[in-house]
């Protein structure tokens, strides 16, 4: 049976590196594709976006070190569903904190909740997304 490998994708803050500019989404893997879940824009104009990578993550020139988390495989028929739950996330223009990386532990707990990933996949991932959120490479004050 084939699956689908899911992972977290960590990318450099642009134009400075800090640790709460760091852009985050989700990595869908299959059948020589990869599929990108994440939100875009900016505080007040943030929005869900599913794109279909040209060029694998992996390639990315803004990937940060460590920057691709392995978080599940899952069966390629449940990958419907995990793209419908990531989908209906809410996404919260209201809260000026917000983005992308809470869209991921957001997506992510809802996931776990559809019984699509285990509690303890869910944890490990999270923790590994904080960790290389931490070493980004710029300093806030």
């Amino acid at each position: 049976m084939s699956s689908v490998k899911i992972s977290i994708a960590v990318f450099k803050g642009d134009p400075l590196d800090y640790t709460s500019c760091r852009h985050t989404g989700l990595v869908l893997e299959y059948d020589d594709q990869q599929l990108l879940l994440h939100v875009k824009g900016a505080h007040g104009f943030f929005e869900f976006e599913e794109a279909v990578r040209r060029k694998p993550v992996e390639e990315s020139e803004r990937l940060a070190l460590d920057g691709i988390i392995h978080v599940a495989r899952i069966p390629a028929k449940d990958m419907d569903m995990f793209r419908a739950v990531v989908a209906n996330t809410n996404v919260n223009n209201r809260e000026r904190g917000w983005n992308c990386q809470n869209f991921v532990g957001d997506a992510l707990r809802k996931v776990e909740e559809a019984h699509l990933i285990s509690k303890e996949e869910f944890d490990e991932a999270i923790d590994k997304m904080a960790t290389v959120l931490l070493e980004a490479t710029d300093y806030e004050l």
